[in-house]
């Protein structure tokens, strides 16, 4: 008779997913480096020491970065999250992204012998990593609707999926339903600086798309903006997107590069600030300097087909014709019904 094989014991973990943006762009020595720091300040943090002291920890090296199962609690992931995160601003060249999940998961052993995890709890965890960029703390639904039970942590959960989806496609009824979803999270929480940016791009996107007059919609985008600004002057995004304003409508090309540059500074692996940047130094007629701004935006932030459009254009203006025909080409794999993308082929056929 054949050897019964016990069942799998299924188990709820707290997933914390992380990786490093750009991880295989690196030398081989410098991922080295990036890996040794994030380790040793992952081990470093007062949740990783604890559960590894209570025996509640699986830790799983995922090449550009690593998963750490908690079997604590679970807000155990994001607790650890936002000490890695402060921890991170000391080491702005390692830009981390990271994503949790709670679910069931099966521990099994690898082939080296290792403890190991399998289930949904693990892969969705890096699942909703994918979504985020440098400097993101993404959570499922799932450990949203639980965090949400806690006075602590519902204050600081934003639903703002729905709101870079509508936005990303930038088709007005679009980024209309976007702007709808900002709002609300302003709503929830008058502080919410990223919400005011968001805002204010999507008032910006409304100029792009002709929708609405630009004296309509740029100087809501710029009071956003500072809006952001007044709360959190940290914020690249928000200088960024002020650095937009500055240019279209205020035509203040000196305090657009003051702003742009301060994104950078503040954080350098920001995507909207190196886009900002490109935009500021293609108009400029910096086109070469714009195109290595432009892509390295699309680097760190490689699903938001806007970078990739406008980084083709940007090429083209260098006179690299073909070098944007090609990354419009990789943009219609990914989208291939994305409009600016289409618009921007047109004019390197023509021009």
């Amino acid at each position: 008779m054949a050897e019964m094989q016990p069942d799998p014991r299924l188990e709820i973990a707290h997933v914390l997913f992380m990786d490093i943006v750009g991880f295989s762009k690196s030398l081989i020595n410098e991922q080295s480096e990036m890996l040794r720091q994030l380790n040793q300040l992952v081990r470093s943090t007062a949740q990783v020491k604890a559960a590894e002291a209570a025996g509640k920890l699986i830790r799983i090296p995922t090449g550009d970065g690593m998963a750490l199962g908690f079997f604590t609690t679970p807000d155990a992931p994001l607790r650890c999250a936002i000490e890695i995160s402060q921890a991170l601003k000391s080491l702005p060249k390692i830009p981390v992204r990271m994503g949790i999940n709670s679910g069931p998961v099966d521990e099994i052993v690898d082939v080296n012998e290792r403890s190991n995890l399998a289930g949904t709890g693990i892969t969705m965890a890096q699942r909703v990593m994918d979504c985020g960029d440098a400097g993101h703390i993404l959570l499922s639904k799932r450990s949203a609707d639980d965090l949400a039970q806690y006075g602590k942590w519902r204050p600081h959960l934003h639903e703002l999926g729905q709101c870079r989806y509508h936005y990303a496609r930038l088709i007005p009824p679009e980024i209309r339903a976007a702007m709808t979803f900002y709002q609300q999270a302003i709503d929830r929480d008058p502080k919410y600086a990223l919400a005011y940016f968001g805002l204010a791009e999507a008032n910006r996107s409304l100029a792009i798309t002709s929708d609405v007059p630009s004296k309509d919609s740029l100087p809501q985008a710029k009071t956003a903006a500072q809006k952001a600004l007044a709360i959190d002057d940290s914020l690249a995004e928000a200088h960024a997107s002020l650095s937009f304003s500055l240019v279209w409508f205020d035509w203040d090309w000196a305090a657009a590069e003051r702003e742009s540059q301060r994104a950078i500074t503040l954080n350098p692996n920001s995507a909207m600030a190196h886009f900002s940047h490109a935009h500021l130094l293609s108009d400029l007629g910096r086109h070469d300097e714009a195109v290595a701004d432009a892509m390295r935006a699309v680097e760190l932030d490689p699903l938001f087909f806007l970078y990739r459009a406008i980084g083709a254009l940007f090429l083209h203006h260098a006179g690299r014709n073909e070098e944007a025909r090609v990354q419009l080409e990789k943009t219609f794999e990914l989208d291939p019904n994305f409009w600016i993308a289409h618009l921007t082929l047109g004019k390197v056929y023509t021009q």
